[in-house]
């Protein structure tokens, strides 16, 4: 005899979906301006949330709302939106709001997100309750080739993208004994050939209870601060590695963020199949995708929104914001049929 009972999965999606239901109860899907403006207040709210969970690197801001849907599910409201989004040269751990941060150039080849999103309006207030994304590199798709002896990005774990890493962070250290900072993740590399190689790194670090000298004694007993202490930085190191046998130079410019004991910045490292932490260096990304470091390597293997269940960290409260109603006017049949805008206007690139 079989079960009248339904998987918790199903269940799920009946509570938070209109595309699944079945036909004979879909209820119509209603297309929207993607230029509107509340339509945008719900897609900067995806955006945060993105922001708010992805694992590594760098925030990232809307570029242009591709689609934008919703349908009725009793009192409550659920849109369906396609959202394009650029990478922001601001990090992840950087206390500056999304919207400020620059993207950055197409020159320097960018980053572009791609996420799907669910939200839900009940009460006048939105939720997110679904998200896929997905990353690419941006300037594929923009036509920009890479010139000759031009910035090259190479993988997060290259040999000497690390050593670089590792050689400008010992530079910084040395400018201040009183505080011994740790490696937290590798953002971002590039190598370009002149004159033998030059490596630029982009990384982030956290302060530790040591000072240099203790660290140089007992570097084991060094862990990042908490608490209260707790400070982040972002760095951008360029070392140069000559052809010939002369010794590296470096310069290395730190930004140290105050004040960062409130942060919800706890998300560092991919899972394995066993929930293990696995250091990023250890794989061989040129960037963070979002695809992985968001909700984990199943999430972009769905063919639909319907079939993810997104990993909310308890650490990371989703935050419920208002968004204001309109009331809608009955369409008179003889006025002027008004035409939607889908997709939006691109805001950079």
């Amino acid at each position: 005899m079989r079960s009248l009972f339904l998987p918790a999965w199903l269940i799920y999606i009946q509570l938070f979906s209109c595309t699944a239901l079945p036909v004979a109860f879909k209820p119509p899907y209603e297309q929207l301006d993607c230029n509107d403006p509340e339509v945008e207040k719900l897609a900067l709210l995806g955006v945060d949330h993105i922001n708010r969970r992805h694992n590594n690197g760098y925030k990232y801001t809307l570029n242009k709302i591709e689609d934008a849907k919703k349908c009725f599910k009793g009192s409550e409201e659920i849109y369906d939106l396609e959202v394009d989004m650029l990478e922001t040269i601001c990090p992840l751990i950087s206390p500056e709001p999304s919207e400020n941060c620059p993207v950055r150039e197409k020159k320097d080849q960018p980053i572009e997100g791609e996420c799907e999103f669910k939200l839900v309006m009940s009460n006048g207030t939105a939720s997110v309750r679904h998200a896929k994304c997905t990353s690419k590199i941006d300037s594929a798709e923009h036509g920009a080739v890479p010139c000759l002896g031009c910035p090259k990005m190479v993988p997060l774990n290259h040999t000497d993208l690390l050593q670089a890493v590792t050689y400008s962070l010992k530079e910084y250290n040395s400018l201040d004994d009183q505080v011994y900072y740790q490696l937290m993740s590798v953002c971002r590399g590039t190598i370009q050939v002149i004159k033998g190689f030059r490596v630029k790194a982009e990384y982030t670090i956290t302060a530790t209870n040591c000072t240099n000298q203790q660290a140089s004694e007992s570097p084991d007993n060094c862990a990042p601060r908490k608490g209260n202490e707790t400070v982040f930085g972002f760095c951008a190191g360029s070392v140069t590695i000559p052809s010939l046998d002369e010794p590296m130079r470096s310069d290395v410019l730190c930004k140290i963020y105050d004040d960062q004991h409130d942060s919800d910045f706890h998300h560092m490292g991919y899972k394995d199949s066993s929930g293990a932490t696995v250091p990023h260096t250890e794989l061989g990304y040129t960037f963070h995708n979002l695809r992985y470091s968001n909700f984990g390597p199943q999430s972009s293997e769905s063919s639909s929104t319907e079939d993810f269940v997104p990993v909310v960290n308890p650490l990371s409260p989703v935050i419920h914001h208002p968004i204001a109603k309109r009331s809608v006017a009955a369409v008179d049949p003889v006025s002027p049929q008004i035409f939607l805008q889908c997709p939006g206007t691109i805001r950079f690139y």
